[in-house]
């Protein structure tokens, strides 16, 4: 179940602020949201 909570609060408002913070975008973000999150 830990899993599944992680992955859901991966992909929330939080992570699509640092994306927009960086400069980024979708990709490096996901790419970052995922290795951090896991």
């Amino acid at each position: 179940m830990d899993v599944l909570h992680r992955l859901s609060e991966g992909p929330s408002p939080e992570a699509v602020r640092r994306a927009h913070e960086r400069g980024g975008g979708p990709r490096p973000d996901e790419i970052h949201a995922v290795p951090l999150t896991v």
